[in-house]
């Protein structure tokens, strides 16, 4: 259902070019360039980000070698889907209800949304953390699953929930240091002491990750506070809530829950069907095979706002001339990273250490499964930010069931090669379902492959 009830103000508090809301008004071109700009700062970040990621990554194959790496890996997996349930959905509502009500006299709205968010989301992480200190006391929980829970997951959420507040008001760039800089980096400072004090153990390296996620959430309460409000900040809030929310948060919790688990559904499977070394082995191709979409991953983080705007304006050539350009830039950058990554994935490997080296033919299948998910667009961000959840819970339920059922049957023969097999699957069946679906749903061509056509030729 779309819950994008009102249109945005024409005045960007980022102080980007106001953008005219008249259908017929030359506006294509004012977003476009916003969100070219906004794509390429968020990708600057992603790179500077990148190197502190990659050395981490080096770090951690060194210090923990294949089998320590697997438990810690798996662990990480796990608290990448306890994440979704805390959250409730509610940093995508946050995201897309914020960025639709541009105006000062809406923002009081936006803002009661966003309390409630913290609220709800602290009270759901207080939940899974007893109740996994509980599992592991009774020996029901692996300690270190247990672990991530307590400490990484509730910090993790929070973060993402004041970083989508952040992009919402235009503040993409500065929203994305936190997650994309501050925590890698001080993640890598942390692994570095580790190695120093020989703390060679997976508790130590998930230690460091909470930590980490600690100071980036500090930042971005500090940056939150610089935000625009017209909500009392004591006592009860004088505007209700106009957005049905409540309807959304469970669609979302589901959506998110989804991609999460078509994201990390390899190590998830592995985790019960091959050893701690594949699964090591496999995590550290996929990581390596992830940077081809990042070229994606930043124009979305750019296009989430600007999507919910121009699909509440009713701007659709607008919308379809930004998306076309985002993902043809996307999938340019994406090829380049891909035959670098194809050339040299063989000496990284070697650099991890001894062990790693059998996981090359699992990273050139993953490297093709992602250059084929950029090539696709930005389908799934286009269906979540004009309100048509529900539908795309089914191509990702499609993929996930597609990379479970390869999975079975090709994990135990071929372990991570295996894995790879089966995540690639699924990731195309659930890319070429939400294609289907935006372009019934919205009448957009999100690929690269739109052969130029206006805007105004797309189909309805």
């Amino acid at each position: 259902m779309n819950t994008l009830l009102a249109p945005p103000d024409q005045s960007p508090p980022d102080g980007t070019e106001p953008v005219s809301s008249h259908p017929s008004a030359p506006t294509t071109d004012l977003p476009t360039r916003r969100v070219v700009r906004r794509g390429v700062g968020v990708l600057a970040i992603r790179v500077v980000g990148l190197g502190s990621t990659t050395l981490a990554a080096l770090l951690l194959g060194r210090l923990l070698g294949p089998a320590r790496l697997g438990v810690y890996e798996a662990a990480m997996a796990w608290a990448a889907v306890l994440v979704v349930p805390v959250l409730l959905g509610f940093d995508r509502l946050v995201l897309r209800e914020t960025a639709a009500r541009r105006d000062p006299g809406e923002r009081s709205t936006a803002d009661v949304l966003f309390r409630t968010a913290q609220r709800g989301v602290s009270l759901t992480a207080c939940v899974v953390a007893v109740a996994a200190a509980e599992l592991a006391a009774l020996g029901l929980l692996d300690p270190t699953k247990a672990w991530v829970a307590v400490t990484f997951v509730p910090t993790l959420a929070l973060l993402r929930l004041g970083q989508s507040r952040l992009q919402a008001h235009g503040k993409v760039i500065v929203g994305s240091v936190a997650e994309l800089v501050v925590l890698p980096t001080m993640f890598l400072a942390l692994l570095g002491i580790a190695w120093a004090a020989d703390l060679r153990t997976p508790a130590a390296a998930l230690t460091g990750q909470a930590l980490a996620a600690g100071t980036a959430l500090l930042l971005v309460v500090l940056l939150g506070r610089g935000l625009p409000s017209t909500a009392p900040t004591d006592g009860p809030a004088t505007t209700p809530i106009r957005i049905d929310w409540r309807g959304a948060v469970l669609p979302l919790t589901v959506l998110a829950l989804l991609q999460i688990l078509n994201a990390r559904i390899g190590v998830l499977m592995m985790d019960g069907l091959a050893t701690d070394a594949e699964v090591g082995r496999f995590s550290i191709a996929y990581r390596i095979a992830g940077l081809v979409q990042i070229p994606l991953l930043a124009v979305n983080a750019a296009l989430g706002p600007s999507a919910a705007e121009l699909h509440a304006r009713g701007d659709r050539a607008g919308l379809q001339a930004v998306v076309t350009r985002c993902a043809r830039q996307a999938f340019g950058f994406g090829a380049l990273i891909a035959l670098c990554v194809l050339g040299l994935g063989g000496v990284v490997l070697d650099l991890l250490g001894s062990g790693f080296d059998a996981a090359h033919p699992a990273l050139l299948t993953l490297v093709a499964a992602q250059l084929a998910n950029v090539a696709m667009g930005s389908v799934g961000l286009l269906l979540l930010m004009t309100g048509h959840e529900r539908p795309a819970l089914f191509g990702l339920g499609l993929g996930i069931a597609a990379s479970v059922g390869l999975g079975l049957v090709l994990i135990p023969a071929l372990g991570g090669l295996g894995a790879a097999m089966a995540t690639g699957l699924g990731l195309v069946v659930w890319n070429v379902a939400l294609w289907w679906m935006v372009r019934r749903r919205l009448g957009i061509a999100p690929t690269i492959f739109a052969r130029g056509r206006r805007p105004q030729e797309v189909a309805p």
